[in-house]
């Protein structure tokens, strides 16, 4: 996978949240996720976030078919 770098701005408050629950996050689980660093964190939030959202669309769309 080409990879790409990407500025991205989020508020502070956010950011102290993401840093500690990565300090806190067992060593087992950042490795289960491939968490090695605070970007992997964001890159698996954004993908998460990516399937979530593609999940509800689907049955969004499959709540029309049904209504039609």
């Amino acid at each position: 996978m080409v990879r790409r770098e990407v500025k991205i701005f989020i508020e502070e408050e956010l950011h102290v949240r993401v840093k500690e629950v990565l300090r806190r996050m067992p060593t087992l689980l950042k490795v289960k996720y491939g968490v090695r660093n605070i970007s992997d964190f964001y890159e698996l939030a954004v993908l998460l976030l990516i399937q979530s959202l593609e999940e509800e669309l689907k049955e969004e769309r499959e709540k029309v078919k049904v209504s039609s």
